[in-house]
């Protein structure tokens, strides 16, 4: 801005000692002009364009005057907003050293107690402050137990031990809880719900402008948008909210913002200038000083949306799980089916002159394969091998291998079981595959087989 107004301020000066210039050392032409002589020919300037061109560059010394004195108040505001907002990071970092400090007080009387019990004998202290900061952590479910027991996705805990009895008191009391995760409250948010004016409009909004789907809808009461595997969007009528929690919401701007992360900037400013033709007020998207890129819209009843780019480990992960949700989402039980059959048995029905890299494409990386006679094989191994029957032409065909009690079950989003039972003449074979689907694409992450009749 500082520059602009400083172009503007040499524009005018120019312009001004241009006019004075003719004024006074140009010579009167018969037609009352002022005539000035450029390279041998004589230009005849009216004295109207005079006056112009005077005013003119008197306008542009005002503009750019004007501009550099904005400039330069904004620069002020902007260095006096930073230095309130430096003693206020130093004044609140003050504030939390003394309350970690109180609480290392608390902590360190706190542990002399547990000390002094356990130098009196008493049993259980250290063990049960392992206990609480042990959490159990799950773990990737089993494949190969799924596949043999056809049970949908289960869970397994596994704790790293504690260091020291007394590393672990230190741990376990930093916040001092009073419950474990077995007795306590499950971390998890599964409904978000918005108190609104009028429900219809609000589907308007939502459906109709932004193009979500609904999950279940009572006319003029409540509106259900799922959001995620877990996690559901709520409509709710005021009157409804106000005779359920017995309080009315206040009015005017929440002190909260709803979040929609995704995987660029440029999506960011997609799904703002959708919000805009839904008729939603914008912020458009900026960068922000954490590192990310940002805008905001409001919906009909004074909500607002962010929706950031957060160019972060943990804002990919989000990403990433948002996208294979709304993959698997958008498939059904019934072409999922068809999809599976269509592959299955397992190699079998790929096209007659598949190549090796037609085989790398649909097993994932990790992918192990427990054959019927108990052999086990990674990928590389399993790739090497079935490409070398389909080279051989040793394989099995429609008439010879026969598929029955085919099946098929959802473990987790983008993940699922295929089960069936694989005549290949006398021999008889119970197998189940886990597929994945990626980026559009059906994987193999493990397969296995069992003879039930030889």
């Amino acid at each position: 801005m500082v520059v602009f107004g400083l172009i503007l301020l040499l524009l005018g000066v120019g312009a001004g000692a241009f006019a004075f210039w003719v004024a006074t050392a140009g010579t009167q032409s018969p037609g009352g002009g002022m005539g000035i002589d450029v390279f041998g020919n004589t230009i005849v300037i009216a004295p109207l364009t005079l006056v112009l061109l005077g005013v003119g560059a008197a306008l542009l010394i005002l503009l750019g005057v004007w501009v550099m004195i904005a400039a330069s108040r904004r620069k002020m505001r902007e260095s006096r907003e930073r230095r309130e907002l430096r003693k206020t990071q130093k004044r609140q970092e003050k504030e939390l050293a003394e309350t970690r400090s109180r609480l290392g007080e608390d902590s360190a009387r706190t542990g002399r107690r547990d000390d002094h019990r356990d130098d009196r004998g008493a049993t259980g202290g250290a063990v049960r402050a392992e206990d609480r900061s042990a959490a159990p952590a799950p773990s990737a479910t089993t494949s190969a137990a799924v596949c043999v027991t056809r049970t949908s996705a289960t869970t397994t805990a596994a704790a790293r031990p504690p260091a020291s009895a007394s590393a672990t008191r230190t741990a376990s009391r930093r916040w001092t809880p009073r419950a474990t995760r077995a007795d306590g409250m499950e971390q998890r948010l599964t409904f978000v719900t918005l108190a609104v004016d009028d429900v219809a409009r609000s589907a308007e909004f939502y459906i109709g402008g932004l193009g979500w789907e609904v999950e279940f809808e009572a006319p003029g009461e409540v509106l259900f948008i799922r959001l995620g595997p877990g996690l559901v969007l709520s409509l709710w009528s005021r009157a409804g909210f106000v005779e359920e929690i017995g309080a009315e919401p206040t009015r005017g701007l929440a002190p909260l913002t709803l979040a929609h992360n995704v995987s660029s900037p440029e999506e960011v400013d997609d799904v703002l200038d959708s919000a805009r033709g839904a008729g939603a007020e914008v912020s458009p998207g900026v960068r922000r000083d954490w590192g990310g890129y940002s805008g905001y819209f409001t919906d009909p009843d004074g909500f607002r949306w962010e929706v950031a780019h957060n160019p972060s480990p943990l804002g990919d992960d989000l990403i990433a799980r948002a996208r294979v949700w709304e993959q698997s989402r958008s498939l059904g039980a019934a072409s999922v089916t068809t999809s599976l059959r269509e592959r299955e048995p397992l190699f079998h029905r790929e096209p007659r002159d598949a190549t090796r890299a037609h085989f790398e494409q649909m097993v994932a990386p990790g992918m192990v394969h427990i054959g019927a006679s108990g052999r086990q094989m990674d990928r590389e191994e399993t790739i090497a091998e079935v490409t070398r029957r389909y080279a051989e032409g040793d394989h099995g065909d429609d008439h010879t291998w026969i598929v029955e009690d085919f099946e098929v079950e959802e473990l987790a989003p983008a993940l699922w079981a295929a089960t069936y039972v694989l005549h290949q003449g006398p021999r008889v074979t119970r197998r189940c595959t886990l597929w994945e689907l990626a980026d559009g694409h059906w994987r193999v992450r493990r397969h296995q087989g069992t003879v039930i009749d030889a």
